[in-house]
């Protein structure tokens, strides 16, 4: 075993491991949610969280995170509504034929 080359790709997989944690933090401080963080960077939605479980979010930052969520609730609950009411028009064309 080189064990020079195994400590040279430790430290190198260090250095990547905490550039990627920086920039998961520079996410969040940003105003970025969990989720964004982690399609964005490709980690688990729980790594994000647990890097920046010591990170406060900003009032505004944290209201407009709000905000955009209670906006995809609201969008869900719309657009299943608009789709039962297509298929059911379909329905009805499909059975006056």
């Amino acid at each position: 075993i080189d064990f020079v080359k195994v400590s040279e790709l430790i430290i190198e997989k260090s250095i990547l491991y905490n550039k990627l944690k920086h920039k998961v933090r520079n996410f969040r401080i940003k105003g970025y949610s969990y989720g964004k963080i982690a399609t964005t960077l490709k980690i688990s939605k729980s790594t994000a969280k647990f890097w920046c479980s010591d990170i406060i979010l900003e009032p505004h930052l944290k209201k407009k995170l709000y905000t955009k969520q209670i906006n995809i609730i609201t969008k869900g609950k719309f657009s299943s509504k608009e789709r039962r009411k297509r298929q059911r028009i379909e329905i009805i064309k499909e059975a006056e034929k």
